[in-house]
Order: C-alpha cells, then sequence, then structure tokens
C-alpha cells in the first residue's frame, strides 16, 4: 500500500517528465527481472531450462511462480504494466463496451 501511495506522486507530475519516469520506472523493473532470472540465484523454485527451441526457452523463462507472489513474478508483471500506461493515456479511441 505504500508503494501505491509513492506511485501517485508519479502520476501527478507533468506530463512529459510522468511519461519518462514511467517508461523507465518500467524498463528498470524489466532489466531487473531479466538479470535476476537470467542468473538462476534467487526468485523461484524452478530454474528455467533451455528448451528444445527457442519459444520452449522463452517460455520456461518467464514461467515464474504466482503463489506465493515471488520479487520475479512482480518485476515481471508490474514492468510492462507500468510501461503500458503513457500508451494508454494517449489513447483517444472509444472504450470498450461491455456488450
Amino acid at each position: 500500500m505504500a508503494s501505491g501511495y509513492g506511485f501517485g506522486r508519479i502520476l501527478q507530475l507533468d506530463t512529459a517528465r510522468r511519461r519518462r519516469t514511467l517508461y523507465r520506472l518500467g524498463g528498470g523493473l524489466i532489466l531487473a527481472f531479466v538479470l535476476i532470472r537470467a542468473t538462476n540465484l534467487y526468485g523461484d523454485p524452478h530454474p528455467w531450462q533451455s528448451g528444445r527451441n527457442a519459444a520452449f526457452t522463452v517460455l520456461s523463462f518467464i514461467n515464474c511462480e504466482k503463489y506465493p507472489p515471488s520479487l520475479l513474478y512482480l518485476l515481471m508483471t508490474l514492468g510492462p504494466g507500468i510501461m503500458v500506461l503513457p500508451l494508454l493515456e494517449r489513447w483517444k479511441g472509444r472504450a470498450p463496451s461491455s456488450s
């Protein structure tokens, strides 16, 4: 909850600074995920392994335990989510309808 309050301060910045900060923060979280996951030293009880082709290797790399929420899972999901925020605020189309 405390990080949410801190994140709210970022969202109150002027547009250019907010976008730059969100891209940097999201990119940093993704980079942290890749670096930590690549070493297989911390974060997930099941280390990633090379698969029979590139697709299976990528799937093994991003296959992280959701419960209990691990650092890797949080980095892998929050990083891209934060990077999408500046893109969504530029979107001017119709909101999708529920029907």
